[in-house]
């Protein structure tokens, strides 16, 4: 078993130490946080977010880890789930390109659940979320792209992300993180079929995949165990959800090489498949100075997932089917020059000028574009305004690696998802927690605001 590729993410989560961590991955895993901070203080707020919320409080005998947002104290695996479930909800969480998955809403739920409840320092925190992030997006890439056909990448390899920085800050030996590990495999679930039907599950694989990964990690602690080859056996995870071979390629810079490095950041409220078209139309707009109300046509050009996701439709009876809208989200990008939360609210769902707008749009998938996929996730737009065409190809939509936020966006993104539900001396004081987790000395005490 020593050679398993199941023990080697073990090993590295077990001998992953604050320590050894370059100083720039330990930054990206503060603003990972911060992110997911906001997007879950974000998704508190809402009437999805209310339902969790209710039911976290309800099935809770004790009171240990904080619901961000609401401020109730509920169980620990409860705070994993709710916290997880939140930050999905607004679209606005992490997103990692090759393994076509959300980090951050499965893997820092469960680690600040566990932390909290378990007092760890700031320091011990960052680690849990490193570990969590490498394994995560490793085993996301090992099964993508094909396993995205039918399975959302986020419940499924979520789970195992979530196992992995629930069992660092319990302490697991590498053994109990094998147990973890291949508990967390015959959890990880969530099917796409959701969106057919415009349903809230996609919220819920999230924090299911939290939920399930501390279970993993508490049920290894107390001596249960675990299939022993949980990614690379013969009815492992692999081969069962996925047509791709040797995920042990994925494995080889472990340890050298951090993936967390490479997570986007979303400035849009939207599915990650409509940025590069939203950016392109936003800088058609403001580049040109278009007027739309002489706009003709609009040709979007786009790689096939993101058709399949970012359904090309009309109808948005609701923002969560207007964020999983190209055609809306163009639309809107065009109209309002911007595509935040404010642009899924009723009045611009509803409005004229936009759903004219849309009707203007098609949306073809190009084979230029579908080659480069899913290393970027790249869009071309094209409009025409009164005979002439204005074009415009965006492969790195802010928030990439290679067109990175500055601090400012951070904060203005933190600032502006939590308005609604802090006061600006709180969200500021969120803020300086998490660029200064180090100093923490006992999460049980990092919620000192109402967060």
């Amino acid at each position: 078993m020593k050679d398993s590729l199941t023990m080697k993410g073990a090993q590295y989560i077990n001998g992953l130490f604050y320590d050894n961590l370059p100083e720039d991955v330990v930054n990206c895993a503060k603003l990972c946080i911060l992110d997911f901070l906001g997007c879950a203080i974000s998704g508190s707020s809402t009437v999805e977010g209310k339902i969790i919320n209710e039911l976290a409080v309800e099935t809770s005998g004790k009171t240990e880890a904080t619901l961000v947002g609401e401020g109730s104290k509920v169980s620990l695996l409860n705070g994993a789930l709710a916290n997880g479930y939140n930050c999905h909800i607004n679209e606005v969480d992490d997103v990692h390109k090759k393994s076509i998955l959300h980090p951050g809403a499965p893997v820092i739920a469960a680690a600040l659940a566990t932390a909290e409840v378990e007092k760890k320092t700031g320091k011990e925190f960052i680690e849990a979320i490193i570990a969590g992030y490498e394994i995560v997006l490793r085993i996301g890439e090992a099964v993508s792209p094909s396993h995205y056909n039918y399975w959302h990448t986020t419940g499924t390899c979520g789970t195992f992300g979530a196992t992995a920085s629930a069992g660092k800050l319990l302490n697991l030996t590498k053994d109990q993180l094998v147990d973890a590990l291949g508990n967390a495999g015959s959890q990880a679930a969530g099917l796409w079929q959701f969106i057919e039907d415009n349903a809230m599950t996609k919220y819920l694989h999230c924090g299911k995949a939290a939920f399930n990964g501390v279970l993993s990690a508490l049920l290894a602690r107390k001596g249960f165990t675990g299939a022993k080859r949980i990614l690379e056996g013969d009815k492992g995870f692999v081969k069962a959800t996925s047509k791709e071979k040797n995920p042990e390629k994925n494995f080889v810079t472990l340890g050298q090489h951090y993936k967390i490095m490479e997570t986007s950041f979303k400035p849009y409220a939207s599915c990650r498949h409509t940025h590069s078209t939203i950016e392109a139309v936003i800088t058609l707009k403001n580049k040109y100075k278009l007027d739309i109300n002489k706009v003709d046509r609009i040709k979007i050009d786009v790689y096939k997932t993101a058709t399949k996701i970012a359904c090309n439709n009309e109808k948005y009876e609701d923002a969560r089917a207007a964020r999983f809208s190209l055609t809306y989200c163009a639309a809107a990008a065009l109209y309002l020059g911007d595509v935040s939360l404010e642009a899924f609210a009723p009045k611009y769902l509803n409005n004229a000028e936009i759903l004219q707008l849309a009707r203007k749009i098609s949306i073809n998938v190009a084979d230029d574009l579908e080659g480069l996929y899913p290393e970027k996730w790249p869009a071309r737009v094209i409009i025409e305004v009164e005979g002439k065409t204005f074009e415009e190809v965006v492969e790195y939509p802010k928030g990439d690696p290679e067109n990175p936020f500055t601090w400012e966006d951070f904060e203005n993104k933190f600032l502006n998802l939590t308005a609604k539900v802090l006061k600006e001396k709180d969200a500021r004081y969120i803020m300086a927690q998490c660029m200064e987790l180090e100093r923490v000395k006992d999460m049980s005490q990092f919620f000192t605001a109402k967060v």
